[in-house]
């Protein structure tokens, strides 16, 4: 038996994944960041985001071209966005608006290489797990079926009833949509207009947007279709799906928009590996789009309260980056540093917290009230905010073991590394479906909130696979129908 781990390009070929390319990019990017070694004396921060930085694209680019949809890579590049946080933090030398608690912001300062040890040896411990879970036995598994013989394997059943039911699905989510705008708003220009306030309105109409859950199902469900059949989504499709974004946008669910589409484009990705590099650029674009709407989301803010919005004001624009940076919507120090305050020595919980995500979906059936880190520190330290903050992966597991995290890390990448191994290895377009939604719902967010987001993922996933129960059921009895004639 042979054991065998990653195949990297040979050293001929000259490009970003050439060992020798790579190490000699990481070597400029040192000398290019020399620049700012005042701020390395300055702040800790500034040191932790190069190591951050490097070993980041280093887990990118240790991985081949055609696993570029790899939890590693999704995990690595959410990852980064503590090294996001911590440059700003180094040249603003401010704290944000969570940080209050500490006092004073020489104590948070102080907490700097702590929380940098933790956050390095963290990161690299699910890299070493990850890749230590992508060695495997040559002679002990099965080859994977090809992606021609996978599509006409399972599923043709659902050609001839999908139609229909992917239509009402949508008509379902889009009229509710429109249905919504009408009763909380002056009409659907003004409730896109307004989508920051979304939460308030329907808090205060008692307006359910359980229906919603149809279009994104009926979408997903087309896409299986489109794999099926071993033909590209049209313009009539992505069309609908962006439709499918604002209707998320107008939640003022910005992320969850983002990565809505960003499954979609996995899933094909996965599926026709010719398009991978495509839809790379795809992904960014997404990124791109997410920040811009996160712009617009301040003005839905600023319009709906009348004041004045000016996108070339410097004020603005450091107000932006310091909300985008300490406000949580990367994952954020200023999180972490709490929970190290708090909690010095972790809690010592061993893993209870990561039944929270479980706990909350049926927290309103049962009459207990919702649980997670981050509304532990909510209750202890900002009990007039609307919302909890967000603890991060790391921040979590730091709480449920403490010095011991950077081992749970080794644990998780290991299972991700199997996981992935598993959806490739099956050459189902339904797996490739699921383990997109899962991905992008999941382990891209996973680095920034914490493991309640698997909550996330079952909402992603869950209505999908009613609709294909649906569809199944419809299926059956026209069978029976048939052969009952």
């Amino acid at each position: 038996m042979q054991l065998r781990g990653f195949n990297l390009l040979s050293f001929r070929s000259f490009g970003m994944r050439n060992p020798v390319v790579f190490i000699g990019l990481q070597l400029f990017l040192l000398v290019a960041l020399a620049s700012f070694v005042p701020y390395l004396s300055e702040h800790a921060w500034f040191g932790f985001a190069i190591i951050l930085v490097l070993l980041g694209f280093g887990f990118i680019f240790s991985q081949r071209l055609d696993w570029v949809f790899s939890p590693l890579t999704f995990f690595s590049v959410s990852y980064l966005g503590y090294a996001v946080g911590a440059i700003y933090y180094s040249i603003a030398g401010g704290v944000g608006k969570f940080s209050i608690l500490t006092g004073t912001e020489v104590e948070f300062w102080s907490y700097a290489p702590s929380v940098s040890l933790l956050l390095v040896l963290c990161f690299i411990g699910f890299g070493a797990g990850y890749l230590f879970g992508e060695f495997r036995i040559h002679g002990c598994r099965a080859k994977p079926p090809s992606r021609e013989a996978a599509a006409g394997q399972k599923g043709k059943w659902l050609l001839s009833v999908y139609k229909p039911i992917v239509f009402i699905s949508l008509f379902i989510g889009l009229v509710w949509w429109v249905y919504i705008a009408y009763t909380v708003s002056d009409g659907l220009w003004q409730f896109i207009k307004e989508f920051q306030v979304f939460p308030h309105r329907v808090a205060e109409y008692g307006i359910s947007t359980l229906p919603y859950h149809f279009y994104y199902a009926g979408i997903f469900l087309w896409l299986y279709v489109f794999l099926l059949k071993d033909e590209s989504p049209g313009v009539l499709f992505w069309l609908l799906s962006l439709v499918g974004v604002l209707i998320n946008l107008t939640q003022g669910r910005v992320m969850l928009s983002a990565t809505f589409l960003m499954s979609l484009l996995v899933a094909l990705g996965v599926f026709r590996p010719v398009l991978r590099a495509r839809i790379v650029y795809l992904l960014l674009g997404v990124v791109v789009l997410a920040i811009v709407a996160y712009v617009l989301r301040i003005y839905s803010n600023y319009s709906f309260i009348g004041k004045e919005f000016d996108l070339f004001d410097g004020g603005l624009v450091s107000s932006v980056l310091g909300s985008l940076v300490a406000g949580g919507n990367v994952p954020d120090l200023q999180q972490l540093v709490i929970i190290t305050h708090g909690w010095p020595h972790g809690s010592g919980v061993y893993g209870l917290t990561y039944l929270d995500g479980f706990r909350n979906m049926f927290s309103g059936l049962f009459g207990f009230e919702p649980s997670s880190v981050g509304l532990q520190i909510k209750e202890l330290y900002f009990p007039d905010r609307s919302g909890p903050p967000t603890p991060g992966a790391v921040g979590e597991t730091y709480y449920n073991f403490g010095m011991f995290s950077p081992l749970f890390f080794v644990f998780v990448g290991f299972v991700l590394a199997k996981i992935y191994r598993h959806v490739l290895a099956s050459g189902s377009a339904l797996l490739y479906i699921i383990y997109a939604i899962f991905l992008t719902r999941f382990v891209f967010m996973y680095p920034k909130v914490d493991s309640t987001m698997i909550v996330n993922f079952l909402w992603g996933v869950g209505p999908f696979l009613f609709i294909l129960l649906v569809s199944y059921l419809c299926w059956g009895f026209l069978r029976f129908g048939r052969e009952f004639r």
